[in-house]
């Protein structure tokens, strides 16, 4: 089976997982399963099969359609009624009787290793694994996975690797087609979360592009620049009285704002607004805790004799 050429980090993660087995993360179906386990074979080979089938397939349909992918959408709908007949079997038997079932279990994991071609054959599952259409798909979906983690690792250190999805592409060969599945799925869910952090990274980019635009526009008229600045500074003002009383008052963002605010660009300026709108909100809020408590006295209201009288400046 052809490979494609080597991104940066495979060799790394070649090395660090050259004596892991697969077996700790997906042990076989054992000799003679109980309910639940061939129940989650099923679900687990239903998966598979949807990945050919739907309107919008996880693997897209080619246009025109071709003879091989109409063979494996056939054989995955075989498939999932295969796994409907058997759970209606299922449902007729008691726990004890399940053994006597050896046709259930062959269904799943049968290989060309303990199976003869011809009965492989009879079985739509283990057939899409040998199929010249689905199995280069399913081989080729495992490998771009672990070929896109080895490069992210690569770059990053802390990145996430699975040790299920590299093992399962190292050893593919020797797998049989209930391990591949769970491989196969387990590429899937990877695939699923990198997608899911890379649309998270795309909108946080955009975000701050917007943001930084807007910030421009606002921070472009003469009054609302005066205003926030002034905001800042009184804010930055009450902040050096009140470490007066207690340093670990102090926000070095406000205060690092106010004394360098001609040296900031419109979206930095916007931050400093917003965390020293936090910081007022946050000391005001314990002026109003402290002074409910008694710990301190409001402030005498003015008499009429002490207010400046009105026009007067």
């Amino acid at each position: 089976m052809a490979l494609r050429p080597a991104p940066p980090g495979v060799a790394a993660l070649r090395e660090h997982f050259q004596h892991a087995s697969l077996l700790p993360y997906f042990p076989p179906l054992p000799s003679q399963p109980s309910r639940e386990e061939y129940l989650d074979a099923f679900a687990i080979r239903d998966q598979i099969a949807q990945l050919f089938l739907g309107e919008q397939p996880f693997f897209e349909r080619p246009t025109p359609l071709d003879q091989g992918r109409r063979e494996v959408e056939e054989l995955c709908r075989l498939v999932i009624k295969e796994g409907v007949d058997q759970r209606a079997l299922m449902a007729t038997k008691s726990d004890s009787r399940l053994d006597r079932l050896s046709s259930l279990r062959k269904s799943i994991d049968s290989s060309e290793r303990d199976s003869e071609r011809w009965e492989l054959m009879k079985r739509p599952f283990c057939r899409l694994f040998l199929d010249n259409y689905a199995a280069p798909m399913l081989f080729g979906f495992v490998q771009k996975s672990a070929y896109y983690m080895a490069e992210a690792r690569h770059h990053n250190p802390q990145s996430h690797v699975s040790p299920e999805i590299w093992l399962g592409f190292e050893h593919w060969q020797s797998l049989d087609p209930y391990t591949k599945a769970r491989v196969v799925r387990r590429a899937k869910a990877y695939y699923a979360m990198e997608k899911t952090a890379s649309e998270l990274a795309a909108r946080r980019r955009l975000s701050a592009a917007a943001s930084s635009a807007t910030a421009g526009q606002l921070f472009s008229n003469t009054c609302a620049k005066r205003t926030m600045q002034d905001y800042v500074r009184r804010v930055a003002l009450r902040m050096a009285k009140a470490c007066l009383s207690n340093p670990r008052n102090a926000s070095p963002i406000v205060w690092i704002g106010f004394e360098r605010w001609q040296e900031l660009d419109p979206y930095t300026k916007a931050r400093v607004v917003l965390i020293a709108k936090k910081y007022s909100e946050a000391i005001e809020s314990v002026y109003q805790q402290r002074v409910l408590s008694g710990t301190i006295s409001p402030p005498r209201p003015r008499s009429a004799e002490e207010a400046p009288a009105a026009g007067k400046r």
